[in-house]
C-alpha cells in the first residue's frame, strides 16, 4: 500500500497530471486498504469464536455509544486542528503563513470565489463522510449476528472503500485545481519540496 501511495505521491508533483494514472492508482489503494479491513474484521472475528477473546466490533449493543464516541473525537481533532494552525500563524509557519499571505495577494472577487468553492467542497466532503458513516454502521450491524453473512460484510466493505477512493480523488483533483487557478498550495503538488524528495 505504502508503495502505491508514493507512485500516487509522484505523479501529483508532476508539472502536468495524468489523472487515469492517477485514478487506477487510487482504486489500487482503495483496493488494498478493503482487502485489509475484510481480513481485520475476520481475524478478531476467529479469535472470538475460538478462543472467547473479544477484539472490538461490538458484540454487546454499543453500537450508539461507539458512533457517539467516535463524532465526539472527531470534533475535538478538528478543535485541536484549528488550535494548531493558529499557533503555527502566530509562531511565524513558513507554509501556513506563505498560504496566508497568497490568499492576501488575491482580488476580492478570487477571495469570494475560492471561499465558494472551499465551502461547496467542505459539504461534498460532509455528505461523503455521512454516506460512510451510513455504511460503516451497517458493516457493525452485520457483525453483530450471531451468524455472519460474510459475502454482505464483503460487500459494504467494499462499497465504504469505494466511497472513501472517490472522496480522495476529488480532493486530490481540488486541491490541484485551486493550486493551478489560484497559485494556493493545498499539499497535494508541494513543487517547492519537489527536487528534494525525488532527485
Amino acid at each position: 500500500m505504502r508503495s502505491e501511495e508514493l507512485k500516487l505521491e509522484k505523479l501529483l508533483v508532476q508539472d502536468k497530471i495524468n489523472w487515469k494514472s492517477v485514478k487506477q492508482i487510487n482504486d489500487q489503494i482503495s483496493k488494498l486498504k478493503a482487502e485489509k479491513r475484510l481480513e481485520n474484521i475476520k481475524f478478531k472475528s476467529e479469535l472470538e469464536e475460538k478462543f472467547g477473546i473479544f477484539m472490538g466490533h461490538n458484540k454487546g449493543g454499543n453500537i450508539g455509544k461507539r458512533i457517539n464516541r467516535k463524532n465526539g473525537n472527531e470534533i475535538e481533532n478538528q478543535n485541536k486542528k484549528r488550535e494548531n494552525n493558529l499557533e503555527k500563524i502566530n509562531s511565524g509557519d513558513k507554509t501556513m503563513s506563505s498560504r496566508i499571505q497568497m490568499m492576501n495577494n488575491l482580488t476580492e472577487n478570487q477571495q469570494t470565489e475560492l471561499n465558494k468553492l472551499i465551502k461547496k467542497r467542505k459539504e461534498v466532503n460532509y455528505k461523503k463522510d455521512l454516506d460512510t458513516r451510513f455504511k460503516e454502521l451497517e458493516l457493525e450491524k452485520l457483525l453483530v449476528q450471531d451468524s455472519i453473512n460474510w459475502k454482505k460484510v464483503k460487500k459494504v466493505n467494499k462499497e465504504i472503500s469505494n466511497i472513501k477512493a472517490e472522496q480522495r480523488l476529488d480532493n486530490i483533483k481540488f486541491k490541484s485545481i485551486i493550486e493551478e487557478k489560484y497559485g494556493i498550495s493545498m499539499g497535494n503538488k508541494a513543487k517547492m519540496n519537489k527536487k528534494r524528495r525525488y532527485e
